[in-house]
């Protein structure tokens, strides 16, 4: 797949600055999925990641974030409300 779009999250631990993750976004093959993740990465309505707490990180493997509602890993929403459906799982991340 093309990246079509580059967001980044940056990482702090007590305040303090630890890291900038750049994620690259397949725009051709989920378009709503991509155009979700930079308004929430970017604050483009006005709500999204920025202060979200990390909940769990696997090292190697993953990082959990980005309860945008709750705080807690518990909640969440998309820019087009609650939900909305899957695009593809074809796409590996």
């Amino acid at each position: 797949p093309v990246v079509t779009q580059r967001v980044f999250l940056d990482f702090e631990v007590d305040g303090q600055p630890v890291g900038r993750v750049v994620v690259g976004l397949f725009g051709r093959e989920a378009p709503l999925t991509c155009e979700n993740f930079a308004a929430l990465a970017s604050h483009k309505r006005g709500f999204g990641y920025r202060g979200c707490a990390v909940h769990w990180v696997a090292r190697g493997w993953s990082v959990w974030s980005g309860d945008v509602t709750e705080g807690n890993g518990r909640g969440g929403v998309s820019v087009f409300g609650p939900s909305f459906g899957v695009e593809t799982l074809d796409v590996r991340h």
